[in-house]
């Protein structure tokens, strides 16, 4: 099939019209075409459709080539535009190809007419080519610096020879609390803590040889002073030559994951400590019963066998009568004991009365021994949380009370106890000498401070939060929010 060409003529001769159609034709094209001969009707003829070409006689009575090209450029349309006429001096020929004339034919060398069509053709969609490369690219790196500016992870360019900044993201901005002023032109090496500056630097040096670096875990720092856990990935780019112009560099927040991985190290050093410490403890209640069931109750029992031993003695009368009553004393004391070794070690007020009553009994009765005044606060009527929560209240608080009587100095303890819907919360306060909380909490990380820990462990084991409040002078300050799973009414 013969290619079609669109062809707008711009010629006052309909013969010569016809003439290069003729030669068209003979090329072995098929020509659609127009023939206009003033500004308005070439005007209306490019708004009418597209062209492929525009041809024009140089010289017409009322229109021109050189108006006829400025029409054309006006339109906005980039279309050969070739000069035929029957004469033209170089001077003017040259004058219209500088003001964008593609070429010019002479009406008596009609045979190159063709050939110039076809080479101006091939030029022109050359030229279309270059301008949708051109606008493709431009739409790709519009959406790269929107992708770049609006990306999550923090990202900078860094020169390959000098090793500083040359562009960032405004997420590095924001994270960094730099501006972007005085990030362009830093040295990336001063983005990072002293103490990995060497590793850094090793890394760079990595880099400049394979030009790509993945997921190194680093520290970036703050304006302020602070660091943020970052992974670092790097990637080149390169000349024409293969060598490395500057680094792509890419700092991701890892810092929410640091921060479960040490919290997750610090509680598994916590477990193993406990789990030593209280290995220790249960050998030393097991000493400590074993002590008083044999200097307390094997005592007790010694001396009762002693005097059911004299009952056999005939002729005891009255003695007999007094020895009676001794043994009985003897065996009630023995009895007290039992009781309030087993009370030490889980108050059956606890399981049968619930948690204000095991408290109110524990209160009291360590108060009398310490002399210092003890204030709970709770509603009796208040449904009982279950039992595993009872328990670890019971023993927070228990633990809370023994330090400070041992170490606090106080002169007075209030303890709060208030359900919520979805929690049960309670609070312990004492008016004495206070402690260095994180000087604690470091001491049991290193196997001290075993009821700070225990506390800790038991309401975390709940999946409850604890905060401790305390300093030289202030007192102490113990806040516990437990889930509240579940409760049954008070008995």
């Amino acid at each position: 099939m013969n290619p079609l060409l669109h062809v707008l003529i711009v010629e006052d001769s309909p013969e010569d019209a016809e003439l290069i159609c003729r030669e068209l034709r003979r090329a072995g094209y098929v020509a659609s075409f127009e023939r206009v001969d003033t500004a308005a009707e070439m005007a209306a003829a490019l708004g009418r459709r597209t062209w492929d070409l525009v041809i024009s006689d140089h010289s017409m009575p009322t229109f021109d080539a050189p108006h006829a090209l400025r029409l054309l450029q006006a339109s906005g349309y980039d279309l050969p535009f070739i000069i035929l006429s029957g004469s033209i001096n170089e001077e003017i020929a040259v004058g219209a190809m500088k003001a964008g004339a593609h070429d010019f034919v002479t009406k008596d060398r009609l045979t190159r007419l063709v050939p110039a069509i076809e080479r101006e053709l091939r030029e022109a969609d050359t030229r279309r080519r270059r301008r949708a490369a051109e606008q493709a690219l431009q739409e790709a790196e519009s959406r790269y610096e929107d992708l770049y500016e609006n990306a999550p992870d923090m990202c900078a360019s860094v020169d390959a020879g000098s090793a500083r900044i040359v562009q960032c993201n405004r997420t590095l901005v924001r994270m960094t609390g730099f501006t972007k002023d005085e990030l362009i032109g830093r040295a990336v090496v001063e983005l990072y803590p002293t103490r990995q500056r060497e590793a850094v630097q090793a890394i760079w040096n990595e880099f400049q040889g394979t030009g790509d670096i993945r997921d190194v875990e680093l520290e970036l720092l703050r304006k302020d002073g602070g660091a943020i856990d970052i992974s670092l990935n790097m990637t080149a780019v390169r000349d024409e030559h293969g060598r490395i112009l500057r680094s792509r560099s890419v700092w991701r927040d890892i810092s929410r994951r640091k921060r479960a991985e040490r919290q997750l190290q610090e509680q598994t050093e916590r477990l193993q400590i406990l789990s030593h410490r209280l290995l220790d403890i249960q050998e030393t209640e097991r000493r400590a019963v074993a002590r008083e069931l044999h200097d307390e109750i094997g005592q007790v029992l010694t001396a009762v066998k002693l005097h059911l031993q004299t009952l056999d003695y005939p002729g005891g009368g009255a003695t007999d009568a007094a020895g009676l009553r001794d043994s009985i004393e003897f065996v009630e004391h023995a009895i007290q004991l039992v009781r309030n070794r087993a009370m030490d070690l889980r108050p059956a007020l606890l399981d049968d009365f619930g948690l204000i009553p095991a408290i109110r009994w524990y209160l009291e009765r360590h108060a009398a021994r310490a002399d210092f005044a003890v204030e709970l606060c709770a509603d009796r009527e208040m449904m009982r949380p279950p039992a595993p929560l009872e328990t670890a209240c019971f023993r927070v608080i228990q633990e809370a009370v023994t330090n400070a009587m041992r170490h606090a100095k106080a002169r007075h303890l209030r303890i709060e106890i208030e359900p919520q819907e979805k929690s049960f919360q309670f609070a312990i306060h004492d008016d004495g000498v206070g402690f260095d909380v994180e000087a604690a909490r470091r001491r049991a990380l290193t196997g001290g401070s075993i009821g700070l820990t225990g506390m800790q462990e038991r309401v975390e084991f709940l999946g409850g939060h604890l905060d401790i409040e305390s300093g030289g002078g202030r007192g102490t300050h113990i806040r516990v929010s437990l889930p509240l799973a579940c409760a049954v009414p008070e008995a």
